[in-house]
Order: C-alpha cells, then structure tokens, then sequence
C-alpha cells in the first residue's frame, strides 16, 4: 500500500529491500549447506542430483513485408543442479544457461538471439538462471526464494526458445487435502535471450516503475473435477483474474474432457497510459475493462485425438502483456503455439485440432494440426477506427527419437493470416513461421 503521502509504507520498502538482496542471502545460504552438512568428511558435503539439457533451434519466419523476415539458429545449454534437503527441509537449485549463435539471416529482431545497441546479434551468453532456496518443512507448505522458473494460469517461464525466462522473488505452496494455495511476488526478470535480470516497466515508463508482480491462486481437485482461481496484479498497471473449471471422463479406450474459463483485464493504476502497451492497444486508449470467456472440448480414442473451443472476447482487449519486453501469458485455448494469440477487443475466436500418436508406425512420433479463426477484433480506441478478421493453421510434429533415452525433435510450421480494415493493433500481418527444435536430455 502507497500512503497518501506517496511514500512507501515500511512494511513495502522491507519487502522490495529483501527482494533486491536475493543474490548475497542465497550465497550465505549455500554457504551454510555446504559446510553444515552432517555427511561423513569423506563424502560431498552437499548431495543432489545433476542434470542437463541441449538445445538445436532454428526459427524461419517469412512476414508479408519482405524487409522483416529473419532465419535464426542457436545452440542453447543449461545445467542444473537440485540438492537434497539438509535437515529435511532445506535446499537449493541451481541453473547455468548459454546460448551461442549458429546462424543468423535477414531482419535484426531479438526472438533467439539478442540484439546490441548497434543493431548486431550478440553471438553469445551465459548467465546464472535458477539460483534458488527452498524450505520444505512439510508437505503442507514449500517455500522457493530466488531466480526461478514459474507456471501460474498467468505468469509462465516461456519455453519455446533456446532457454527460458527467468524470474527472481518468492513462492509459497501449500496442500491441504484436495485444496492447492500458492502465492507468488517477483520484482525482476530475465529475458529469454538476454544473459541480464531487470526490473518490470511498461513500454512506456522507466525499469522499476511496475514494483512488482504478484499472484495469490487456488485449486481443487477431486475426481474427475479440477478447479483453479488465480489473480495476477502487476502494480500500477493490470490486475487481471482468472477461474477455470474442469471435468474428464474416461472411456473404455480413451477420454473426454471439458473445459471452461472466465477471465477479466482491468488496468490498475496511473501506469496505464496510451502506449504503454504499444504492441497490442491502439494509440488513444487509457482504460481497459475486458472479459473473456472460453469452453475447451476434447476426446480422445486410442491414437486419435479430436478438440474444440470457443473463446469471446467482450469490452476491451485482453491485455497479453504484464509487463514490457514479453507478449506475456495466453490461457485460453484458441491462442497460438507460436504467433499473434488472437485476442482483440470483442472478438469472436473458435478453433479445431486434430491428433494422431504414430507409434503404432513409427514408435515416438506424434502430430497435431489445428485451426483457428477469430472475427470482429476491434480498433481498442474506436470501432471506427478499424476491424479485422484473423487466422491460422498450424502443425504441431514432436518426436521422441527411439533408441537414444533423451532425444527428441519437434517441428512446428504456423500459416497466419490476417483481413484488416483500418487500423487494429492486436492484429499482424501475414506470416508463415517454421521452428525447428532438437532436444537432448541428460543426467549424470
């Protein structure tokens, strides 16, 4: 809370202080595990498990507009580290990441790799991603403190390039019986092609300005039924919330399942200005008060799997951003692997997906093709302004290669399409996107 002073009160300036040390309180802490352990002196002082990833990815991105297409290629690594609970309850996880460059063409964008100051790739990087302390006193409640990964409803580690995301701050998990609680409160992040962590801002304002990002969320499981509220406020920009109800029934060869959502976008404070979310709000917009709702329908027999959904858009646009630099989070089903996520002021979006698991001809391999279609995204400011209509068709291949424990290829080929009448900031423009992943899993 801000007093009306507008000073910080005590107990926020202790929190984002304690946030801003994360670093030099989790060296002591690994500090103590190393040298507190009560092992043999001739064994490690500290045991866990090791483990490790390669990454091939090439992205070929083909954009109407000749000048922007790109191809991209890198090599990425991580290395992790998890140790076993000292006591019982204390631990750590450690990450290290490195990309290098393998092959760059054409428009200069940060999507695999980044780019300098003067427009060039940067041919590598490495940084600590995860460095992280847990306490797990029980099964009752777990708590992680430091640079981690996460995955809410809202607020995901992306991981659809050479590494992913990172976040540093604090998470609290709790089970009671059927019921899940967790809370979550970062104040910095780490892009997927920068080796750097920096604080949260809009695309207008200055690094720091957005304090923090906080989630509190809920879920019940019982049976067949799954339920999960969650609301994500990103200070003095966007308060958004979200409930998803689910229900699956199991048939003699296969499965059926139902899904439906209700979220809603509000801006939250004096942050939410026109062109702080440049990408996706069209110039002149100063409020936002969106919902979104969606019904998810899949049934599965044997190798086929068959789906579709409905997602409206109502009032204002769905605000995909929670902050600038990431095209954020996208829950509803109709939103794309890859590619514009087709969420625009009142538009109407229904999708079909086909599956087939292969293994049966080719042991490992499976496919999934997918249609989506949205109409009558709005201009955000003024329906006048403009209205379109969007599309795509993408192939999903993954692969687990048989015979080598760990490897796995993934191909996914994305036609978008788009019919703009005026001007509509979500929409993009024609783009066909192929993206190629070879995976390597490892432990030691």
């Amino acid at each position: 809370m801000t007093p009306a002073n507008g000073q910080p009160s005590p107990s926020h300036s202790c929190l984002k202080m304690l946030l801003g040390t994360t670093p030099t309180l989790l060296s002591f802490a690994l500090a103590i595990l190393m040298w507190s352990s009560p092992t043999a002196a001739s064994d490690p002082p500290l045991h866990g498990s090791l483990s490790g990833k390669l990454r091939a990815i090439y992205f070929d991105r083909d954009f109407e507009t000749s000048g922007k297409s790109y191809q991209q290629g890198a090599l990425g690594m991580e290395l992790n580290y998890r140790s076993d609970n000292l006591w019982d309850m204390l631990g750590v996880d450690l990450s290290l990441y490195s990309v290098q460059e393998l092959h760059s063409q054409g428009a200069r964008t940060s999507d695999v790799l980044g780019v300098d100051n003067a427009g060039r790739y940067e041919s590598a990087l490495s940084k600590l991603g995860q460095a992280a302390l847990r306490l797990e006193p029980g099964d009752y409640l777990k708590v992680k403190y430091g640079r981690q990964t996460l995955k809410t409803l809202m607020l995901t580690s992306a991981t659809s390039r050479a590494i992913p995301n990172m976040f540093s701050g604090i998470r609290l998990d709790s089970t009671l019986g059927d019921v899940g609680l967790y809370a979550v409160q970062v104040n910095q992040w780490s892009p997927r092609h920068d080796d750097q962590f920096e604080a949260f801002r809009t695309d207008l304002s200055d690094q720091g300005d957005i304090d923090y990002i906080r989630i509190l969320g809920a879920s019940y499981t019982r049976g067949p039924f799954s339920l999960q509220l969650e609301q994500l406020i990103s200070r003095d920009y966007l308060k958004k919330t979200g409930l998803v109800a689910g229900y699956k029934h199991p048939l003699q060869d296969g499965l059926v399942a139902f899904t439906g959502g209700f979220y809603t976008s509000v801006d939250d404070g004096e942050l939410f200005l026109p062109g702080a979310e440049s990408g996706d709000v069209d110039s002149g917009t100063t409020d936002n008060d969106a919902e979104v709702y969606y019904l998810d329908l899949s049934w599965r027999r044997q190798a086929l799997t068959l789906g579709a959904a409905l997602t409206r858009v109502r009032d204002d646009v769905w605000i995909e951003d929670n902050y600038a630099g990431d095209h954020g989070t996208t829950p509803m089903p109709t939103h794309s692997t890859i590619g514009p996520d087709l969420t625009g002021k009142n538009e109407d979006l229904w999708q079909l997906r086909l599956g087939y698991d292969w293994s049966g001809w080719l042991p490992g391999l499976t496919t999934t093709l997918t249609h989506t279609r949205g109409e009558g995204a709005e201009n955000t400011f003024d329906k006048s302004l403009g209205v379109a209509d969007e599309w795509y068709t993408e192939l999903d291949l993954q692969w687990a290669i048989p015979g080598v424990e760990g490897l796995s290829f993934r191909w996914i080929a994305h036609d978008y399409h788009s019919d703009e009448r005026g001007k509509v900031a979500v929409v993009k423009e024609d783009d066909f996107d192929n993206r190629l992943y070879l995976d390597y899993l490892f432990k030691f």
